[in-house]
């Protein structure tokens, strides 16, 4: 092995495993130590063609449950890709709801050195059986999460992912959108960013509070909703009928990328998205405040769900101080009217700077880690 680059075999399947892998294989391929063979399945595969890398469709489609027909179709994909790339490590991301390419993968590669990303503090995918894989994981309380409901190891690296929003000039991003989005300098802007949970009454209720809470906001707000790519098509037109039946006008936050509405919001707000987490990391890049991150997490379907995910017992996103967790709708307007606040806004950012570590060389770190487990070289000299 030591006479030859270093086989990865690297799939995705979600927007957020996308991005990670995106990273990981752009590193890569800068070195002389890797080949890579990427494998994705919607939406993530049309981001990596996208990003001009070689990738190869997987074609079963992903189940809700163990029992679907569509099991061993997906074992039978899994298995003929592994045997037709004979990749020295397998590197998957975690996607959700159900199961598909990355599980599978996984799941499948047997007695070959594999790793996970995990984009969503905690989240293992055991729908197919579990795996032997090794978590590349954000932060240490990802890292007890993982461990403590999954027992499953993981090495602390942060998300490669961040290590792009370096490029970000937060700054001039933000002024330049406020002055195309605001009629007036102290006009506010409000995005919420959507999640596939519309099979959740508690969804359809949290965007219902939601709205009645901005009805009596004491400032000029113009609210947003950023739509994920897993929700249907019409989820827009049933997002305007929820805030109009309460008279507030929303519109669809489709104009430019997420990283930009993140950076132009003074309020991010969503139910439990990782999209959170990013805004913190684009505040933690900025050098100056932007907006604040606000949760709302307080419908009991919604709160199973992430139980389901995370286990009993999980911390709230707000749980570091970095950003805002609504537990009770009597709270959002409060909570709301304060995250406005341009002290508040210094004080998150201020919190962020303190408590957030910079995302530098992440890819080259996890690149470093595989390598060394599966030779006796390291392409690069670096530390965690």
């Amino acid at each position: 092995m030591s006479h030859r680059n270093l086989k990865l075999l690297l799939s995705a399947r979600d927007p957020g495993s996308a991005n990670n892998m995106i990273h990981v294989a752009k590193t890569a391929l800068d070195t002389d130590k890797f080949e890579i063979i990427f494998y994705a399945d919607e939406p993530a595969y049309s981001m990596v063609h996208g990003e001009g890398l070689q990738v190869e469709k997987f074609h079963a489609e992903m189940v809700l449950s163990k029992d679907d027909a569509g099991v061993q179709e997906l074992h039978n994909e899994a298995i003929q890709i592994i045997k037709k790339v004979q990749p020295d490590v397998v590197v998957a991301g975690i996607s959700g709801p159900g199961a598909g390419i990355d599980e599978a993968l996984l799941v499948n590669s047997q007695g070959i050195p594999s790793y996970a990303i995990q984009d969503f503090r905690g989240r293992v995918n055991n729908l197919l059986g579990e795996n032997k894989a090794t978590y590349f994981v954000i932060d240490d309380e990802a890292a007890l999460l993982s461990y403590k409901h999954h027992k499953v190891k993981t090495i602390v690296t942060g998300l490669p992912k961040y290590a792009e929003y370096k490029k970000v000039d937060s700054v001039s991003v933000r002024n330049r959108l406020r002055n195309a989005l605001c009629h007036k300098p102290d006009d506010r802007i409000i995005t919420f960013i959507g999640q596939d949970h519309w099979h959740m009454e508690g969804y359809h209720k949290t965007l219902r509070k939601f709205a009645e809470a901005i009805l009596h906001l004491n400032s000029s707000v113009s609210v947003y909703y950023r739509k994920h790519p897993k929700e249907p098509e019409d989820c827009m037109s049933q997002v305007c009928e929820i805030m109009s039946s309460v008279s507030v006008n929303c519109q669809a936050a489709s104009e430019f990328t997420t990283e930009e509405w993140l950076v132009v919001s003074d309020i991010v707000c969503c139910v439990c998205s990782t999209t959170g987490v990013d805004q913190i990391m684009l505040n933690r890049l900025s050098k100056t405040p932007l907006g604040v991150v606000v949760y709302l997490l307080y419908e009991e379907d919604i709160i199973n769900w992430y139980e389901d995910l995370l286990g009993k017992g999980f911390s709230s996103p707000a749980r570091q101080g970095t950003a805002f967790c609504v537990e009770e709708p009597e709270q959002i307007l409060h909570v709301l009217q304060k995250s406005l606040l341009l002290d508040t806004q210094q004080e998150q950012w201020l919190r962020i700077q303190e408590s957030i570590p910079m995302p530098d060389l992440i890819s080259t770190n996890i690149l470093n880690i595989m390598h060394s487990s599966a030779s006796d070289k390291v392409f690069s000299v670096s530390r965690i």
